[in-house]
C-alpha cells in the first residue's frame, strides 16, 4: 500500500511537473481557447513560457493527455522562438547591412563629386599648362635668333616651320635671305614621259608633289580634263570695292568652295615687284600654291572643290599680267566686278582714308574733287592715273583670254537681282548653282554721310568717266559678254540720280557710292 501511494504520488507529480511548462508554453501561443482546460488564475508565468511550480491542474483526468500536447507543443514553440530570434538577428543584420550600403552609396557619391571637382580643376589646369605652353611657343617664334643673326639655313627653316603668325614668317624670310630657291626638282619633271597615257591617281599625285608653276602646267595635261575642277580653276581678279568681299563670303559657304589662307595673295603683282612687302605672304610659288590655292589638299580630294586667287588688284594691270596668267594657266577662269567709276573710287578713297594710308586716301585738307580727280586723268605721273577707268585693262584680258573663259558682272545689276547674277556664276564656274541656301550679305560697305562736292566738280568727273564707260560698253557687248546698252544705262542712272537727289539749287552737293 505504501509502495502504490508512493508511485501514484510519483507518477501525479511527474505529470504535473511536464504540465507545468508544457500548458504555459501552450497558453503563451494561444493553443488553449476559452472552452479549453481550465487553468487556476494564480499561475505566475514569464515571457519565456516558464511558470512556478505552484500551479495545479484543474481535472487530474485530464493531466497525462493534457502533458502529452503540451510537449510536443512545447517543442514546436521552443523551435519556433529559436527561429523567430535568429529571424530577429537576421533582421538586425538586413538592416545594418542596409544602412552600410546606404552609407558607402553616400560615401561613394561624395567621393565621385570630389574626384569631378578633381577632375575638372586638373582638366582646367592642363589646359592652362597647353595655353601657357602654346603661348611660349608663340613667344618662342620670335626670340629664338637675335635680329640680323648669322645663321645657318637649317637652323632658319627649322625656325620656319614653327611659324604661326605672318611677323614669324617674315622674321623668317629676312633669316634665309636668298639662300634657299624652289628650282624645278627631277622627280616633278621626270617621274613621267611627256603624253605618257597615265591613270587618273596617279597624275594627281604627280600634281601634289608640284613646288613650280611649270610642273602644275605639266600634271594639267596628265589630267587631261577627267577631275570636276581644274587647278587653279579661277581668278577672282578685280575690281576693288565692286562687292568681291561679299562674294567670296557668300561662296565660303559652298561645300565645293576650297577657300585659302587669305582672300588675296598679291603674287603676282605686290610679290612679284617686293618679295618683302608687307602684304607678300606666300614667299616662294610652293608657299603661294600650299596656302592660298591648297594645292596639296586639292589634289588628294580628287580637285573636288575649286580653287582660286581673289587678289583683286589683279584686274587693273591688264595686258601684261593677263599675258603671263595664260602662259602659265592658259585654262583658268577669269571672273571680273565692275561697278560705276565715280561711285567705286569714292568708296575706295574713304577705305584707305580710314586706314590712314597716305597715297590713296584723301589727306591733307583735300576736298574730295580733288582727290578723285587724278584717279581720271588721261595721262600723268602720279600713281592713281586712269585708275578710274576700266576699258583700256579690260580690253588687255579680252586680248588673252577667249570669252568662254571670262565673266563680267556689274555691281549695279547685282544690287538689282543677286539671286540671279550668283546663280550664273556659280555655273559659269561648273559649280552646284543650288548651294548653298543662304542670302548674299552686304559686306565690307563704307556708304556712310556724303562728301561735299560743288555740282559743276561732279559734272566734270562724268564727263571724264562716260567717253571710257561707252567704250567699255562696246567692247562687253562685241564679246558678247553683257549688253552694252543696259550696262551704260545703269550707269547714267547713278549720275543723273546723284546730281538730281544729292545737289541743291545751289548747286552744292554731299555726293556717295551707290
Amino acid at each position: 500500500m505504501k509502495r502504490k501511494r508512493r508511485k501514484s504520488r510519483r507518477t501525479i507529480e511527474i505529470v504535473g511537473y511536464v504540465t507545468s511548462f508544457s500548458i504555459i508554453a501552450l497558453l503563451s501561443t494561444g493553443a488553449f481557447s476559452s472552452t479549453g482546460p481550465h487553468l487556476d488564475d494564480s499561475f505566475d508565468c514569464t515571457s519565456s513560457g516558464g511558470c512556478r511550480r505552484s500551479m495545479r491542474t484543474a481535472k487530474k483526468t485530464d493531466g497525462f493527455q493534457v502533458a502529452l500536447s503540451a510537449k510536443k507543443h512545447d517543442k514546436e514553440m521552443k523551435l519556433k522562438a529559436s527561429q523567430g530570434s535568429a529571424n530577429d538577428d537576421d533582421d538586425r543584420e538586413v538592416i545594418h547591412f542596409s544602412q552600410k550600403i546606404t552609407t558607402a552609396d553616400d560615401d561613394m557619391l561624395k567621393r565621385k563629386k570630389v574626384e569631378k571637382g578633381d577632375i575638372i580643376e586638373e582638366e582646367a589646369t592642363l589646359q592652362q599648362r597647353v595655353k601657357h605652353k602654346n603661348k611660349s611657343k608663340l613667344e618662342k617664334e620670335m626670340e629664338d635668333f637675335p635680329e640680323g643673326a648669322e645663321i645657318d639655313v637649317t637652323s632658319a627653316l627649322e625656325y620656319l616651320r614653327r611659324c604661326r603668325r605672318f611677323e614669324c614668317i617674315q622674321k623668317a624670310h629676312r633669316y634665309l635671305g636668298n639662300r634657299v630657291h624652289y628650282d624645278i626638282k627631277a622627280e616633278e619633271m621626270e617621274d613621267l614621259p611627256q603624253g605618257a597615257n597615265t591613270d587618273l591617281g596617279t597624275a594627281l599625285e604627280y600634281l601634289r608633289r608640284c613646288h613650280t608653276f611649270d610642273c602644275v602646267k605639266k600634271a594639267h595635261e596628265y589630267l587631261n580634263g577627267r577631275t570636276r575642277f581644274n587647278f587653279p580653276h579661277f581668278f577672282l581678279a578685280g575690281w576693288q570695292k565692286c562687292a568681291t568681299t561679299s562674294v567670296n563670303a557668300y561662296f565660303r559657304h559652298h561645300p565645293q568652295y576650297m577657300w585659302g589662307l587669305r582672300k588675296e595673295s598679291h603674287w603676282f603683282t605686290q610679290c612679284k615687284s617686293d618679295i618683302n612687302s608687307m602684304n607678300c605672304y606666300a614667299k616662294s610659288p610652293s608657299q603661294y600654291m600650299r596656302e592660298f590655292l591648297r594645292l596639296e589638299e586639292a589634289a588628294a580630294g580628287g580637285l573636288e572643290h575649286i580653287t582660286f586667287d581673289a587678289s583683286v588688284d589683279y584686274a587693273q594691270k591688264g595686258e601684261p599680267l593677263a599675258s603671263e596668267l595664260y602662259n602659265l594657266f592658259p585654262w583658268i577662269k577669269i571672273v571680273l566686278f565692275l561697278r560705276e567709276p565715280i561711285s567705286r573710287m569714292i568708296s575706295y578713297s574713304r577705305m584707305y582714308t580710314e586706314k590712314n594710308h597716305t597715297g590713296k586716301g584723301c589727306f591733307d585738307g583735300l576736298a574730295l574733287y580733288d582727290c578723285l580727280s587724278p584717279f581720271f586723268q588721261e595721262h600723268g605721273e602720279q600713281q592713281r592715273s586712269g585708275h578710274g577707268h576700266y576699258d583700256e585693262a579690260l580690253e588687255g584680258w579680252l586680248k588673252h583670254f577667249p570669252t568662254h573663259q571670262i565673266k563680267i558682272i556689274q555691281f549695279e545689276e547685282l544690287q538689282e537681282d543677286p539671286n540671279r547674277v550668283v546663280t550664273e556664276l556659280k555655273v559659269f564656274l561648273g559649280m552646284d548653282p543650288n548651294l548653298p541656301d543662304i542670302v548674299l550679305q552686304n559686306l565690307n560697305s563704307r556708304k556712310q554721310g556724303g562728301w561735299p562736292m560743288e555740282l559743276s566738280q561732279y559734272k566734270d568727273l562724268v564727263a571724264r568717266a562716260r567717253p571710257h564707260s561707252e567704250r567699255l560698253a562696246s567692247l562687253l557687248d562685241t564679246a558678247g559678254l553683257a549688253d552694252g546698252k543696259k550696262w551704260l544705262a545703269r550707269w547714267e542712272f547713278v549720275w543723273n540720280r546723284q546730281m538730281m537727289e544729292d545737289c541743291d539749287a545751289q548747286g552744292q552737293c554731299l555726293v556717295n557710292s551707290n
